[in-house]
């Protein structure tokens, strides 16, 4: 439709949008080396809002990939952005995400340590008076 008017409904609705959603979907086909460039896209520039939710998905994927030094990259960019996750979604992700990550075999302790400061962060700030409030 050229030189339609852009619904008003359509602000959200960007590229960084649609690869996180595209790299949601490999990630949940378990098509994880197809996910990791789109989430890194739509992750970037912050850890908040839905690229909170996509740095988290990148995290997984990168975990179950066994790219250890990439996984603790990200983990150390989200680290102080968890307190400020508000949504639950990307909290149980994180959740999930910690404890299948920690039972990995092989796991540098590196990363290992990260993943429990993740969820020493997340619990923390997810308690009444722990934080800030999600």
């Amino acid at each position: 439709m050229v030189g339609a008017p852009t619904p008003p409904w359509s602000w959200w609705l960007t590229g960084q949008e649609i690869d996180g959603q595209q790299g949601g979907l490999h990630h949940a086909r378990g098509e994880l080396r197809q996910a990791v460039p789109l989430l890194r896209r739509a992750a970037g520039g912050g850890n908040t809002g839905y690229r909170g939710l996509f740095a988290v998905r990148l995290l997984a994927c990168l975990l179950e990939l066994r790219a250890w030094s990439e996984a603790e990259d990200v983990a150390t960019a989200l680290l102080p952005a968890v307190p400020d996750i508000a949504s639950t979604r990307t909290r149980r992700l994180l959740t999930t995400t910690i404890r299948r990550g920690s039972r990995l075999p092989g796991l540098p302790g590196g990363v290992r340590d990260l993943l429990h400061l993740l969820h020493r962060a997340a619990r923390f700030s997810a308690t009444p008076g722990g934080g800030r409030a999600v």
